[in-house]
This record gives structure tokens, C-alpha cells and sequence, in this order.
């Protein structure tokens, strides 16, 4: 009796970690998908909630060892995922907004794309990605310097209104009839 009461209990918890796996099976068949839409749109904060969400199912210790250990790789997935899109997308807007000189917008999307830069490698990102990160980035704030005010120059050259004009191009003093008249002197000979 004592041996057949262990195998129903054994019974037991075997099929209530079957429904387990069978519910979080269901739960992540939906959130994957989800999440990786999220991340492949630029959707960061819905992405992090969705990983959250995930990270909440592994936590249950009657959970396998298997089944855990792919919902971590689908999460890592997710994460590296989403957290390049998003650096992606704040680099392009930098770089428009440093085409545009909207030095202030620029800042702000580098800003939001280094603090970024350690979650990404974090998640999987490579080394490989945040070195071409980094080329981004300094190529964009080395882009759309402001334009130069002709009245005040800049802190390294400012303008000296005391300062004589500039001599003329004598390259350009010369007249330039003599060669328009000896280009046209052969055609009247003929």
C-alpha cells in the first residue's frame, strides 16, 4: 500500500507539471511572437514588459530545466532584438536632425542610443555591434556642424573688424579679352 500511495503521488505531480508546462507552452507561444513584433518595431518599453512578463513564468521552480532554458534563448532573442532596432532608429534620427543642424534633438538621440548601447550588448548584441555604434555616433556629431555667421566667425577664428580687406587674386587681375582675342584671331584669318 505505501509503494502504490507514492506512485499516485508521483502520478500526481507529474501530470500537474504537465498542465505547467502545457500553460506556460500556451502563454509563450503567444508572448514570443508578440514580443519579437514589439522589438522589431522600435516598441522598447511594450518589449520590456512583454520580457518581464516572460521572465515571470520561468521563476516557477516546478518548471523543466529544458523548457526554461528556451524561454531564456527567446528571450535573449527578443531583447537583442529590440534593443538594436532601437539604436538603429535613434541614430537615424540623428542623423537627420544633424543634416537639419537641430543640434538639440541630435544630442538627445546619441544620448538615448549610448545609454541603450549597454543593455544591447548585454543581451547579445557583440562586440562587433557596439564598435559600429560608436563609429555611428561619432560620424553623426562630427556631422551637420552649425553654419558659420559671417558677421562673428567662430571662438577659434573670430572676425577682426579692424582687420584689412583681404589682398585681390592676382590670378584673377588679369584681363581676360587678350585670350578671348587671340582665340578668336585664327578663326579670321581663315
Amino acid at each position: 500500500m505505501i509503494g502504490s500511495a507514492k506512485s499516485g503521488t508521483a502520478d500526481k505531480q507529474q501530470s500537474e507539471i504537465d498542465k505547467l508546462v502545457e500553460s506556460i507552452n500556451k502563454r509563450t507561444s503567444t508572448l514570443v511572437p508578440e514580443g519579437m513584433g514589439q522589438a522589431q518595431s522600435g516598441q522598447i518599453s511594450a518589449m520590456e514588459r512583454t520580457v518581464t512578463t516572460l521572465k515571470g513564468l520561468i521563476k516557477n521552480p516546478k518548471l523543466p530545466k529544458d523548457v526554461s532554458l528556451e524561454i531564456q534563448r527567446a528571450i535573449q532573442s527578443i531583447e537583442s532584438t529590440g534593443y538594436k532596432y532601437y539604436i538603429n532608429d535613434c541614430l537615424k534620427k540623428a542623423r537627420v536632425a544633424a543634416l537639419a543642424h537641430d543640434d538639440k534633438l541630435k544630442h538627445n538621440m546619441i544620448k538615448l542610443a549610448k545609454d541603450t548601447l549597454p543593455k544591447a550588448v548585454s543581451a547579445g548584441a557583440g562586440a562587433d555591434f557596439k564598435e559600429m555604434v560608436t563609429k555611428v555616433i561619432e560620424v553623426i556629431q562630427l556631422t551637420g556642424t552649425p553654419v558659420i555667421d559671417p558677421n562673428k566667425g567662430t571662438k577659434a577664428k573670430p572676425i577682426d573688424k579692424n582687420a584689412p580687406p583681404a589682398p585681390p587674386n592676382r590670378a584673377k587681375l588679369g584681363d581676360p579679352e587678350p585670350e578671348a582675342e587671340a582665340a578668336a584671331a585664327p578663326a579670321k584669318k581663315l
